[in-house]
């Protein structure tokens, strides 16, 4: 008796909801075949349905790609590190690159290479050495690390500019300040001339 009402039920719901999706069609029907304001209407309806595909296909040729990029990192990822040789220049060259992150005077830096053993000569600072280090054993294809630099606890290399400049800057003002006119009179006062 119970599953004859819920029968019943579902079958006036299902009559109910034809009822509904047809006076939803024959609305649909009148929007769009309406004679003044129909043709709008369905070009309207058409470009949207145009955008929306071509919205989707962009979406999943992204989608696509970047699936298949992150795919082949993982493959690199996983492949064994250093299986492949590469010659001393080019080793050496990208040490000179890593060591550019990690260092602020990397051109005091002479770096050789030999087999995957790295050989460093030249001045850095102390509280940079160990980053150094750590960067450049960690380049691929590096098996070893030759330290050869002098630790500096300071930068001289930031300050050989400073003199100079408070040179030319002070001679520069003298010059600038002397063909004043007001200065002109008081220099001379000063002078005695």
């Amino acid at each position: 008796m119970c599953c004859d009402l819920l029968y019943r039920k579902v079958k006036i719901m299902r009559k109910e909801l034809g009822i509904l999706g047809g006076l939803g069609l024959g609305a649909g029907l009148v929007y769009l075949l309406d004679p003044h304001r129909g043709k709008r209407r369905r070009a309207v309806a058409r470009d949207k349905a145009k955008h929306i595909w071509r919205v989707s296909e962009k979406a999943v040729k992204t989608t696509s790609r970047d699936l298949g990029n992150r795919a082949r990192g993982l493959v690199a990822a996983v492949k064994p590190a250093g299986t492949k040789e590469v010659s001393d220049e080019v080793l050496a060259d990208r040490v000179r690159s890593a060591m550019g992150h990690a260092v602020s005077t990397s051109g005091a830096i002479q770096v050789t290479a030999n087999q995957g053993k790295v050989t460093l000569v030249g001045s850095v600072l102390k509280k940079e050495l160990p980053g150094l280090l750590a960067k450049v054993s960690s380049v691929r294809n590096v098996s070893e690390v030759l330290n050869r630099l002098s630790v500096q606890d300071t930068n001289p290399a930031k300050r050989r500019w400073l003199k100079p400049l408070l040179w030319t800057a002070g001679s520069a003002l003298a010059v600038l300040g002397g063909s004043h006119p007001a200065t002109r009179g008081r220099m001379r006062r000063i002078l005695g001339t």
